[in-house]
């Protein structure tokens, strides 16, 4: 893509109120160039003996732009043996392809997707878009998190915040609904022995069919019936090898802390992972409890930070004075 500045801003019908003309001069083969596009968004960086960044976005119309094929990104599909669905859509939901396979996969027994990386014959980064059904990613890899030891940092969290025996799902309206309509609401009760009721709401804006709300209530009622535990570790670039695993993949944990002398040794999955390229390491998140896939939060972002916070104060705590003698 070229980007050109417009001079005075105005008289291009497409051209954005700062006066910028965007072109997409290249496309992956079959495909023809786009030409010309609009652009509802663009910011930009300069530095100097440094490298700048920029960033456009462009709204995808059905069609021309409307395939990940088309920006070099191919799709790679493992079918399995499926489940049908039925889904009915409202005219103007706006939902895109993206929103709709997001929605399948948080219900149980949906499909799962991950974005690949590899190198193509001439050397070039290729990235691929790899949707699979009932799971992406390798069961048998053979990788292993070990603390102590192979993990430079890591924090184990127990939370039973989403914890439920009753579970409560609100749903959307759909658009153009009259004043007087109710929102679709479904009720799972799943009653566990020696846990006390304990009611949950999830609110999910968007979602107007009934079949995907209840579908949903019955996959969080079941995944949080018991509390979740996740590992959050860094570990070294090369150990494992780079590239050796993906997300999906299961992991051996082991565990040896003074919390649990006994040491804790289980099977989690890979759920995210963060490069940080000036440390040389990757920070893992490791679920041994799988929960379905939601869209990030600003709550979860925060308690993620502070939980990041206390064990880095935690890591650089100097030897505790010595007592004084009776």
């Amino acid at each position: 893509m070229s980007i050109d500045q417009a001079a005075g801003g105005t008289g291009d019908p497409v051209a954005s109120p700062q006066g910028w003309t965007f072109w997409a001069d290249n496309a992956t083969p079959p495909y023809a160039p786009i030409g010309q596009v609009a652009c509802t968004a663009f910011t930009c960086t300069w530095a100097l003996s440094g490298f700048g960044a920029a960033e456009a976005v462009i709204p995808v119309a059905q069609g021309a732009m409307g395939r990940l094929d088309n920006i070099g990104v191919p799709r790679l599909l493992t079918p399995g043996s499926g489940f049908k669905r039925n889904r009915t859509y409202t005219y103007l939901q706006g939902q895109s392809r993206g929103d709709l396979l997001e929605q399948l996969t948080q219900v149980t027994g949906g499909p799962e997707f991950r974005s690949e990386y590899s190198l193509d014959t001439n050397g070039r980064p290729v990235c691929a878009l790899h949707i699979a059904y009932p799971r992406v990613g390798s069961s048998t890899s053979g990788l292993a998190l070990v603390v102590p030891g192979g993990a430079v940092t890591f924090t184990s969290t127990w939370t039973s915040e989403q914890m439920r025996t009753r579970t409560f799902s609100v749903g959307d309206l759909p658009p153009n609904s009259p004043g007087t309509a109710t929102k679709p609401s479904v009720l799972v009760v799943q009653t566990q022995a020696g846990v006390p009721e304990i009611d949950h709401v999830d609110d999910w804006p968007g979602v107007t069919d009934t079949s995907t709300l209840t579908e949903r209530a019955n996959t969080f009622a079941a995944v949080y019936a018991q509390p979740a535990f996740n590992v959050s570790a860094a570990v070294p670039v090369n150990a494992p090898p780079l590239g050796s695993y993906g997300i999906g993949d299961d992991v051996a944990v082991s565990l040896a802390d003074p919390l649990v002398p006994t040491g804790y040794a289980t099977l989690g999955r890979l759920i995210g992972a963060t490069a940080d390229a000036a440390a040389g390491t990757v920070e893992w998140n490791v679920a041994i409890t799988t929960p379905p896939p939601g869209k990030p939060s600003l709550t979860r972002a925060l308690r993620s930070s502070e939980r990041h916070l206390k064990n880095i104060m935690h890591q650089n705590l100097g030897t505790p004075p010595g007592g004084t003698g009776p």
